[in-house]
């Protein structure tokens, strides 16, 4: 009886210790596949790239207001993304070609994001649009010293984050970022039936900047252009609602 009991003991502690074994292993796979889960969004995330275009799609459909990276409309489309600029460095305005606006879609350049699209009116009617850009992620402040400079219709605004030293002025020569996220804000534009509209969006890291010091290395942006149409005469949202929207995001 003894070591009958003995050996029931000894089969218990064994049965134990594999039910112990399968619970860490169990344990283990689980955290392995939510951080290979983890791992897999945040590549994809990266992979839509530093910039995209966009407007809502039921305009394209009920509108007839598109976008296309060609003069030519070939693709119609509402939604555009263009790759990242890879291993960032900081410049200045003259490291960038005179006539960056010049050249269709995306053309990235060393240190430098350049994209240029065009808006077009396809659709029966007149219609106002209007423009943003915001910014959707950011690390490590880089917008401190970011520049965007804004062609519509091949005239260029320039524009940056105000200065930090506590008198809130803008920075030389540029336009102030509307809020912290929504950067850019434009008052509505008529745009009549086959009428074609086009932008060149750059941005950089200046190296001019007092705030682009080492502290914004392995920082990186994010930003969305974005277009909205109504039928001309309705009442689209006013600049100071947008930003007021923007401020609170």
């Amino acid at each position: 009886m003894k070591s009958e009991l003995l050996a029931r003991r000894s089969l218990g502690k064994q049965i134990v210790a594999i039910l112990t074994e399968n619970r860490y292993r169990l344990l283990f796979f689980t955290l392995l596949g939510i951080v290979t889960a983890v791992f897999i969004v945040a590549a994809l995330l990266t992979n839509k790239g530093s910039f995209t275009v966009t407007l809502p799609r039921e305009q394209m459909l009920n509108l007839g207001l598109v976008i296309s990276d060609t003069a030519d409309f070939a693709r119609p489309r509402h939604e555009i993304q263009t790759p990242p600029v890879v291993d960032l460095w900081n410049i200045t305005r003259a490291d960038i070609p005179k006539d960056v606006n010049m050249v269709d879609g995306s053309h990235n350049g060393e240190n430098y994001l350049a994209t240029t699209v065009y808006l077009k009116n396809m659709g029966e009617k007149d219609l106002n649009y209007t423009l943003s850009i915001d910014i959707n992620e950011l690390y490590k402040n880089l917008d401190e010293a970011l520049r965007v400079e804004l062609y519509v219709n091949d005239v260029p605004t320039l524009y940056a984050k105000r200065k930090l030293d506590g008198s809130g002025d803008p920075e030389p020569g540029t336009e102030p970022f509307k809020a912290r996220t929504r950067i850019i804000s434009l008052e509505p534009t008529e745009i009549k039936v086959d009428q074609v509209e086009k932008f060149t969006v750059v941005a950089w890291v200046e190296g001019e900047d007092p705030e682009c010091t080492n502290d914004l290395l392995g920082g990186f942006v994010k930003m969305t252009m974005s277009f909205d149409g109504k039928v001309a005469g309705s009442e689209p949202e006013t600049e100071t609602e947008q930003t007021q929207q923007a401020a609170s995001q």
